[in-house]
């Protein structure tokens, strides 16, 4: 899941961007110490953020919005050591590669 929110007129160079990223990942994965990294960043990030009543609320809303339950900062550290797997895909697998064709949507346009 990618997440960006550019002003209107940078709107373009921002999916430029993303496309591009999304291309270099298709032909070179990232490697395993890359994908421990990032989870070790995330997890930091995500405990650093729970510190203070405001974000935890904020969290709460987030997963009641898309839909795991107010609960699921208790799950979330767990989900995520659980699904690194996605990110070492083959290249060309159809999660990445279709997501960046379509624009951010994992299916298919007829």
């Amino acid at each position: 899941m990618i997440y960006s929110r550019p002003s209107p007129g940078k709107l373009p160079l921002a999916r430029k961007e993303l496309e591009r990223i999304l291309n270099a990942l298709i032909h070179r994965p990232p490697r395993a110490d890359e994908v421990q990294q990032a989870i070790a960043m995330i997890k930091g990030s995500f405990l650093m953020e729970q510190q203070t009543r405001r974000r935890q609320a904020w969290y709460t809303a987030w997963w009641e919005f898309l839909g795991k339950g107010h609960d699921y900062n208790k799950h979330f550290i767990g989900a995520i050591e659980r699904n690194h797997t996605e990110a070492s895909r083959p290249a060309g697998a159809p999660s990445v590669a279709t997501t960046a064709r379509n624009g951010g949507s994992n299916t298919s346009r007829a």
